[in-house]
């Protein structure tokens, strides 16, 4: 088990690898030369005064792009390099999610050291293996590759995601405030780099009521429902904003390409 660390750290140079190789490859297409005209827009016209005609997304990838532009200077490279960031970051927490998991499943190290079967140590041998699995996946999967090579907001959504699973786990686990507190902060950036990611939130919170109430798992007593409920208000309040703003400017409106194209509440 000591070579794990090694190898982890040789898959993410990898997944490094796999992602600059050829990043200049192909030119800007439409979309990313929307993301980077974007952020160079302003933090207004990308908030209050939003051309929603040019673009329907939040602002939170085109916010990040402008500060990472600032940083790293205007160029494909350059640009597309936060994508990679973005790719190379979801294997690590592809590792740290699976690895919660595993750690937290009935077949504990305790239960191996009691009843040290056969079966048990397989078993336990399979459940430290499976984060460097999983992370293997990621770091070789093509359409996460492919990605990670784009300057858009897609590299991130697993990154988002798997933060949003990882925080739901240490708030099971726990039940205190400061989890609470993390969890709402972590979906609430995921809404406002994508609208889908709302999904996501809407499962675990469905998920946390009913360990809530004790229809399953034993989270009753560390969760409380009327914290769930100030949760999930304090999401709303959080997102509210940006409702505000789609409701002024995005209903009814038309994309620019193609021009026929209606966007629907």
């Amino acid at each position: 088990m000591k070579r794990f660390p090694m190898f982890t750290l040789l898959m993410l140079f990898v997944s490094l690898a796999a992602r600059l190789w050829h990043l200049e490859f192909q030119s800007l297409w439409w979309d990313e030369g929307v993301s980077i005209y974007l952020s160079g827009a302003g933090l207004r016209a990308l908030t209050i005064d939003k051309d929603f005609s040019v673009d329907l997304h939040p602002p939170g990838y085109h916010l990040g792009l402008a500060l990472w532009r600032d940083v790293f200077g205007p160029g494909v490279f350059a640009d597309r390099l936060l994508s990679v960031f973005g790719g190379v970051l979801t294997v690590v927490l592809t590792y740290a999610f699976t690895r919660m998991v595993c750690r937290w499943s009935s077949w504990s190290d305790k239960r191996v050291e009691l009843n040290p079967g056969s079966s048990d140590r397989d078993r336990a041998a399979g459940l430290q293996a499976a984060p460097i699995i999983a992370a293997l996946f990621a770091a070789i999967s093509p359409i996460d590759v492919f990605y990670s090579q784009e300057t858009r907001m897609y590299p991130f959504l697993p990154v988002l995601g798997l933060l949003s699973l990882i925080a739901t786990i240490r708030l099971l686990r726990s039940g205190r405030r400061v989890a609470w507190v993390i969890w709402i902060l972590v979906n609430l950036a995921g809404w406002y780099v994508y609208y889908y990611l709302a999904l996501l939130t809407v499962g675990e919170s469905l998920g946390l009521l009913l360990v809530a109430f004790g229809v399953f798992g034993n989270g009753r007593g560390r969760l409380a429902w009327s914290t769930w409920l100030g949760a999930n208000l304090a999401l709303g309040v959080g997102y509210l904003p940006w409702l505000a703003m789609i409701a002024r400017g995005a209903i009814g409106s038309s994309l620019a390409l193609p021009p026929d194209t209606e966007t629907h509440p």
